[in-house]
């Protein structure tokens, strides 16, 4: 390698420069692709159901009930560089004037959710509580269509503690007034049971990705925090165990649909002490089954679309970048890439552009055979690249060799005859 002076260094300079920031870019994606995209608290080696159940033992009555005023988070998700979002079990009973105890993170946008007809009705069990709580009417004018949900400003006792009530259609009497196609008809409960069930059902799904999708009216930001009871499981009359299943499904969809950018950093799952301890056993198991499952798609799909794949030429770039800067810096560091002679442009850009080709494709085969690892593979990849950079160029200088040589004993023996 030629000494470089003059505008060829600060020509070479300036490519190293690049070549280091696109390492440096890699670099940063690959530490936040390293963490783990799911998991539950304290869970180390322990399966995702078996921790969730450590979690909520110390926090159960000698009934197998829970606690009053227990709050655990069970489950969390990292959202692509959006922060997490965190699942927490809260006890918390409904009253006509005040919640029994406000959520652990006080902030200003909290979404609570309630099971309603078409009408939005608040003459029930828990939705008349919340209705009352938040000082809501019935609304008389078009139905509300089943599975979707209404936001109303909460107005009553509640405020404090909540801004919108999402009222969700799922349970609904008056056929004539539905313009939907699909309707779970509390009438027609008696004759199929299981197709009345498994309606409901689709309606709480279809509800809570609305819920999960839902922004702030006023100013379209994300809410908050969600505090979701079980709907669906009173006139539904849904077991909580599925109700649990569904919400983390639908959980799960809206971090796989677009990141879990519309999710807000908490979602409390109510509980309540007073409930049977059957009824909480379903609960338990729906919550730590759901939580299993959501958190298998979740790592899944963010693998798969994890940027991961360019990261083997970030590292080759970065390989070579650290190269031309110690050689445009000191001719004595030729020997790091013996391949470029960067006292030239036209022909050093040939070189270096062959260069990257064999070590990306060195690289590339090398990572096929290499045993993938969960958490961090953007890491090893960058450093595979990066390390296969110093081999391709040595690999390309022998190249280059023999075939000089070839070439020269093909001479001499023409020259011979």
């Amino acid at each position: 390698m030629a000494t470089i002076l003059g505008s060829a260094r600060l020509g070479w300079l300036v490519v190293a420069a690049a070549l280091l920031a696109f390492f440096g870019y890699g670099a940063f994606l690959a530490y936040v692709d390293s963490k783990p995209w799911a998991g539950v608290s304290g869970a180390r080696h322990l399966s995702t159901k078996v921790a969730i159940e450590h979690l909520l033992d110390p926090r159960m009555t000698d009934g197998r009930t829970v606690k009053p005023a227990t709050t655990v988070q069970v489950a969390w998700f990292r959202r692509p560089h959006d922060g997490l979002v965190r699942i927490w079990v809260h006890e918390v009973n409904f009253g006509d004037v005040a919640l029994s105890r406000p959520l652990p993170r006080p902030v200003a946008r909290t979404l609570l959710v309630s099971s309603v007809d078409e009408m939005q009705r608040v003459d029930g069990g828990l939705s008349g509580l919340i209705g009352r709580g938040c000082g809501l009417v019935a609304y008389e004018g078009h139905a509300l269509p089943p599975g979707s949900i209404s936001l109303v400003p909460c107005k009553g006792p509640y405020q404090s503690y909540v801004k919108e009530v999402a009222n969700a259609g799922i349970v609904t009497w008056n056929r004539d007034k539905l313009r939907a196609k699909k309707f779970c008809l509390e009438d027609y409960r008696a004759p199929d049971e299981n197709a009345y069930v498994t309606c409901v059902k689709g309606m709480v799904k279809d509800a809570l990705e609305a819920v999960f999708e839902a922004r702030d009216p006023n100013d379209g930001r994300r809410y908050d925090a969600i505090l979701l009871p079980a709907i669906g499981t009173g006139t539904g009359p849904l077991d909580k165990g599925d109700f649990n299943l569904i919400a983390f499904d639908a959980i799960a969809h809206a971090l796989t649909t677009d990141g879990g950018r519309t999710l807000p950093d908490d979602i409390y799952l109510q509980v309540w002490a007073g409930d049977a301890p059957d009824s909480f056993a379903r609960t338990i198991d729906g919550i730590s089954t759901g939580a299993d499952n959501a958190i298998d798609t979740w790592r899944a799909a963010a693998k798969t679309g994890s940027q991961t794949g360019w990261l083997l030429a970030a590292g080759v770039a970065g390989g070579l970048g650290l190269m031309i800067l110690l050689g445009a810096l000191d001719s004595r560091f030729a020997a790091l890439a013996p391949q470029l002679d960067l006292s030239t442009h036209k022909g050093a850009a040939i070189q270096l552009l062959a260069l990257l080709v064999v070590s990306y494709g060195l690289a590339s085969g090398l990572d096929d055979i290499i045993p993938p690892v969960e958490t961090y593979e953007g890491l090893l990849k960058l450093t595979l690249g990066f390390v296969v950079a110093f081999v391709g160029a040595r690999l390309a200088h022998a190249i280059d060799t023999i075939s000089t040589r070839l070439k020269r004993a093909e001479t001499e023996v023409l020259n011979d005859r």
